[in-house]
């Protein structure tokens, strides 16, 4: 098997003797996730097997262009968030905030650094925690049940705005789904 190699400026995944269809679901994956956030403007994969490329298409470009529609407008709705604030517009803040949205409630502040799977420095992880704190994204309080660790919650405007965020992605999902059909047939239909 070969070593294929994903890179996005200082990010580097090595993926080793994986299964074919499994790298290339990989791939997949990656490429979403990165256009979602929007920060991954590149990948570059290196020794890609010809039958991996050559994978039949299960859907039409007209279908694929209204998913970019879609994966865009959720984009464009996260800076919204931030009031036009590009500089949230990343993975490792998507990671962070989403993380702690989903966990509904206090986050121990080390188990939020964790959230952010693209940073394996805790001191850099430490600096986006930082940062967020500073802008009021997050409130840092003391763990009553632990001296040594702080607690993190979203601040109540910002929950609010991810709550709507997340309102609206559902909507745009929704909406896609249908307007997918409409461009032509899906595999999943018998």
């Amino acid at each position: 098997m070969r070593n294929y190699l994903l890179t996005y400026n200082t990010l580097n995944i090595s993926i080793f003797n994986i299964f074919p269809a499994y790298r290339l679901r990989i791939f997949q994956i990656a490429c979403s996730y990165g256009k979602l956030i929007g920060k991954f403007s590149k990948f570059l994969i290196m020794e890609l097997h010809k039958y991996e490329v050559r994978m039949a298409q299960k859907y039409n470009n007209a279908q694929h262009k209204q998913y970019l529609e879609m994966i865009d407008g959720v984009g464009r709705r996260w800076i919204e968030v931030f009031e036009g604030n590009t500089e949230f517009y990343s993975a490792a803040y998507w990671d962070l905030l989403t993380g702690i949205w989903r966990a509904d409630g206090p986050v121990r502040k080390t188990d939020a650094l964790r959230y952010m799977t693209a940073i394996k420095s805790a001191h850099t992880a430490s600096k986006y925690v930082d940062h967020s704190i500073m802008k009021g994204i997050l409130i840092e309080s003391d763990n009553p049940d632990d001296a040594r660790s702080k607690l993190l919650v979203l601040s109540d405007n910002m929950r609010e705005q991810l709550n709507i965020f997340f309102d609206a992605a559902v909507g745009s999902v929704r909406r896609a789904n249908r307007a997918i059909d409409e461009k032509g047939p899906s595999p999943e239909d018998p």
